[in-house]
């Protein structure tokens, strides 16, 4: 309903916008003593923006193309989809190998998960 009345790349720019203020928010609210009340609102308030993110993300890339053409668009969202989130949880092994406790005995030397 939102494409037909904005472009989507304001919609775009918007979601991007309401996404970094959620996660500014997010620095600003969280410690040791939130409530879940509040946690269960700061994740709201990530996720309610992504929508405008990727929907119109989507719209956009069969903008255009002819309709014998859908499932070669189809093909490759999916494809680079499944990039993204293979690249993602890369990201999120590392995070998690570079989160192990280090001994006291071993603190000021580098470490390598391997």
């Amino acid at each position: 309903m939102l494409a037909g009345r904005f472009q989507g790349r304001y919609l775009i720019a918007t979601g991007w916008l309401l996404l970094t203020f959620s996660m500014f928010l997010s620095t600003r609210r969280i410690d040791l003593l939130i409530s879940f009340n509040s946690a269960t609102l700061l994740r709201i308030a990530q996720y309610a923006p992504l929508g405008l993110v990727f929907i119109p993300t989507t719209a956009a890339a069969y903008y255009g193309m002819p309709k014998d053409k859908n499932n070669a668009v189809a093909g490759l969202v999916n494809f680079m989809r499944n990039i993204g989130a293979k690249c993602r949880h890369l990201r999120g092994d590392h995070c998690a190998c570079a989160a192990q406790p280090i001994s006291p005995g071993k603190a000021g030397q580098q470490h390598y998960c391997g």
